[in-house]
């Protein structure tokens, strides 16, 4: 069995542009996954997008991964207001390739996802 244990975010940053997107993140092969944002204070609208373009798994810079077909998955959709964390808890992942969107300002403590695939 495969395992993914990432981190994303290890220190305290914050994010403060208009709309800030992960680094894409390989789960083609992970039949279950969660990504855990804790953070503090502002607004902001975190979410989900995913993609099943092909990209470059074992690219030494994440942003050069080639994927371009980014779609938001439904119900995926976190307020941000105060301090506090959230999990994104995926049980069925046919895609590709994931990344969290965060919309708005705020202060990340920790963003990590963690998987289990064949």
């Amino acid at each position: 069995m495969r395992t993914l244990n990432d981190t994303l975010i290890s220190s305290t940053q914050t994010i403060s542009a208009t709309t800030y997107n992960s680094e894409p993140i390989n789960v083609g092969h992970m039949m279950y996954f969660a990504i855990q944002l804790v953070y503090s204070g502002a607004a902001a609208d975190v979410y989900l997008q995913a993609s099943c373009d092909e990209g470059i798994v074992n690219s030494l810079d994440p942003s050069q991964t080639s994927i371009t077909n980014w779609s938001t998955l439904s119900d995926t959709t976190m307020t941000i207001s105060g301090s506090g964390s959230g999990i994104f808890d995926m049980t069925s992942s046919g895609y590709n390739w994931v990344r969290v969107v965060i919309n708005g300002t705020a202060t990340v403590t920790s963003l990590r996802i963690n998987g289990k695939g064949v």
